[in-house]
Parts: C-alpha cells; sequence; structure tokens
C-alpha cells in the first residue's frame, strides 16, 4: 500500500469503535491511542486500501472527507492540512510505517 507516494506497511492493532470514535492498542509499543471522529474516518479509509497497490493521497481522502461530511470547498486547505497532519499523527505514533 502507498500513502501519498510512499510505500507504507499498518501495524498490528487491536481496534475497538464506541460511537464515532476509535481506540486502538498497540501491543508491540503497549500504547493506546484515542481516533476522534475525523481521524477514524481517515483510518477506515486507510484500511480498505491496505491489501491494495492503489496510493492513497491526502487530496482523495479530503475529498471523501467534503462528500461524506457536506463540507463547504471554501475550507479545503484547512480540511486538507488536517488530513496531512493526522496521516503525520499515525506515522509518528507508529501505526503506519514507511517501507525501507
Amino acid at each position: 500500500m502507498q500513502i501519498n507516494g510512499n510505500e507504507v506497511m499498518i501495524s498490528l492493532l487491536e481496534i475497538d469503535t464506541i460511537e464515532d470514535e476509535m481506540v486502538a492498542y498497540n501491543a508491540k509499543d503497549n500504547k493506546i491511542i484515542t481516533f476522534n471522529k475525523t481521524a477514524s474516518f481517515i483510518w477506515s479509509i486507510i484500511m480498505e486500501m491496505e491489501n491494495t497497490e492503489v496510493n492513497v493521497t491526502t487530496k482523495q481522502i479530503t475529498e471523501k472527507i467534503f462528500k461524506t461530511f457536506h463540507i463547504k470547498e471554501i475550507e479545503e486547505k484547512e480540511v486538507y492540512d488536517d488530513v496531512d497532519d493526522i496521516l503525520n499523527q499515525f506515522i509518528d505514533a507508529n501505526l503506519i510505517k514507511r517501507k525501507a
């Protein structure tokens, strides 16, 4: 799988959903991570594409958010930046790992 042109792997996590939010446990790092509604939505998009050769981009995720949540296009730059920030947080938390 690729995210923004980078080959990545998804860490093995135990995930539970509570309303529209997710809680993940990473046994390897012994960490519990909580996802707000937006991060949960982004994670679900990533998981849908996990076993494919598709390159998931920040732009594609942003477009899905606009369609799903009916956000005004005026906010596009802000949403794009938020999606990019969440993807980087996933990487920083070792939920997504770049392949060497």
